[in-house]
């Protein structure tokens, strides 16, 4: 074996092992891509529901879709008319005089939030 031979077959395998990376990279961003979608029409994908909570620029909560756009609230008529309670989460949010810290209390953890000055 001459000394070109060895040095096409060592770049021969470097190629290839970059295009197997490449393809590992991309199926893995596929899958994640997958993961994150929100809910779409009744049936549940991803892990995510097709809401959040954002705040506005003075600390107030706002739920948005999926696009991030606001959604309105309504009135709903009480009792619920459902068979039972599945899960009741409750989230504080304290802003503090003086300071650039939110303090976030959700799902019985503490998120110490630090804002831009």
């Amino acid at each position: 074996m001459t000394r070109s031979t060895g040095k096409n077959r060592l770049c021969g395998l470097l190629i290839a092992s970059l295009m197997g990376l490449s393809l590992t990279a991309c199926a893995a961003e596929q899958k994640n891509d997958q993961r994150m979608r929100t809910a779409t029409d009744s049936k549940m994908q991803g892990e995510y529901l097709p809401f959040a909570i954002m705040f506005d620029r003075e600390g107030k909560p706002v739920v948005v879709d999926e696009n991030r756009e606001p959604l309105k609230p309504r009135d709903i008529d009480f009792p619920v008319k459902t068979q039972a309670i599945r899960s009741l989460e409750t989230m504080t949010v304290m802003s503090y005089e003086g300071s650039h810290m939110y303090m976030l209390k959700i799902g019985g953890f503490i998120y110490l939030i630090p804002l831009p000055h």
